[in-house]
């Protein structure tokens, strides 16, 4: 896991765990860090589908900022995609 700066992709945050770990649980971890370190809102954060948690996008729209990650089959039907 990568957090960057655009448009310089200067690092902020790193994570790096072992593959048979799931990814879930280290977003809102990775948020905080960012959030500590940047210290302002409005942040945008792009994520895979895993990112896409319920309770993981509610933590980022809580603070002020924006993410962007495909939702899965079960949060979004095939009508609404196509829609």
């Amino acid at each position: 896991m990568l957090s960057t700066l655009d448009p310089m992709g200067m690092p902020v945050a790193t994570e790096i765990v072992a593959g048979h770990l799931a990814d879930d649980p280290l977003y809102i971890p990775a948020v905080n860090r960012v959030r500590e370190t940047l210290k302002q809102s409005g942040l945008l954060y792009i994520g895979d589908c895993k990112m896409a948690a319920l309770s993981t996008r509610a933590k980022i729209a809580k603070g002020g900022d924006y993410y962007l990650c495909p939702l899965s089959a079960k949060q979004v039907s095939h009508e609404q995609l196509t829609e």
